[in-house]
């Protein structure tokens, strides 16, 4: 990102049809010391990533918009520093692949977390997701909304793109 990019990003995150500021957060995956740079390298990387996230959590949490919060291979830095922004700033960490404690403390920050969408009878997941995260994650979720409900069961629904669209006009 520009060093100047905060004010653009501001004025635009104004317009009356702006709901969220994102994708955004941290991102690991690629940095230089993993394919021969330098520890220096990725340091200064890193820094600069969470600078630039700080920067768009604080115009987020200005402007009462959601967040919508990309993080891979950064978990505990990401929430570091989404936790700052507790009671400020809805979150939803999208495409989500961690464990289930990981998920238990983004939803402690009021915080949501996502799955990649189904279609049909295929889970799409990240390549660099562990299958077996993935699924114990959904069904602690499962498991632990059915008991906040104080439901003897849960049914997990993935609407169609018109049922999504009918939710999303309600």
């Amino acid at each position: 990102a520009p060093a100047n990019f905060a004010q653009e990003l501001r004025q635009l995150a104004t317009h009356p049809k702006v709901v969220a500021i994102g994708e955004t957060g941290l991102d690991y995956y690629r940095l230089p010391g993993k394919s021969g740079g330098s520890a220096e390298e990725d340091a200064a990387i890193k820094n600069r990533q969470r600078k630039v996230f700080e920067e768009q959590l604080q115009i987020a949490a200005d402007l009462n918009l959601n967040c919508v919060i990309h993080t891979r291979e950064s978990f505990a830095d990401t929430l570091e520093i989404v936790r700052n922004y507790k009671g400020r700033l809805r979150t939803v960490f999208h495409c989500f692949v961690d464990d289930p404690a990981s998920m238990q403390a983004v939803l402690e920050t009021g915080g949501l977390v996502s799955f990649t969408p189904a279609t049909g009878q295929r889970l799409l997941v990240r390549p660099d997701a562990d299958a077996d995260s993935v699924g114990e994650t959904l069904i602690r979720a499962a498991h632990t909304t059915a008991a906040d409900l104080d439901a003897s069961s849960l049914h997990v629904l993935f609407p169609t793109a018109n049922e999504a669209l009918l939710l999303r006009e309600q």
